[in-house]
């Protein structure tokens, strides 16, 4: 019988659950409880994927999904927030820049380490070429960082896309 399975998840939970009473790492506890998801989801995917006879990756539930949680980002916000955007917009030439440089460079950089086929390091290449989405913005809102700066790399790099993925 596997004990490790279970035991690792019963030890993320536990640790999610004690960063409570740190007053130091109290601020990771989010962090903490995603990482202890996540190991259950990856271990016991089924119980994950079907609630009942419901179907969770029903694409309906996967946008009301991303639309609370951009809504909860959203409500955290204020123009103020983007008028620091608009005064101080080299943060967003940065932004815009290390996305379509760095991001490509280093998907073409993984592809030569690890030596894949032409049509697996195109796609890795094409992937580090995409714009950031949700999953970006949620980082910058946990981590308490410049949300409205990464709300405007956001939108500015999935409108020019278009034009510079291609490229």
């Amino acid at each position: 019988m596997i004990l490790w399975q279970p035991a690792l998840v019963v030890l993320t939970v536990a640790f999610a659950m004690a960063l409570r009473f740190s007053k130091t790492f109290r601020g990771y506890q989010f962090t903490a409880w995603i990482i202890a998801v996540v190991t259950a989801a990856m271990i016991y995917p089924a119980h994950f994927l079907h609630v009942g006879d419901f179907d969770m990756r029903n694409k309906w539930v996967m946008l009301i999904a991303i639309q609370l949680v951009m809504f909860g980002m959203g409500t955290q916000m204020s123009l103020r927030d983007f008028a620091g955007v608009a005064k101080a917009p080299r943060g967003v030439f940065v932004g815009i820049f290390c996305h379509f440089t760095v991001m490509p460079l280093v998907g073409f950089s993984l592809t030569k380490i690890f030596s894949f086929p032409p049509e697996i390091a195109a796609g890795v290449i094409l992937i580090g070429s995409c714009s950031s989405g949700l999953a970006s913005n949620v980082m910058a809102f946990m981590a308490k960082s410049n949300l409205a700066l990464s709300v405007t790399v956001t939108a500015v790099t999935t409108m020019i896309a278009p034009i510079m993925t291609p490229l």
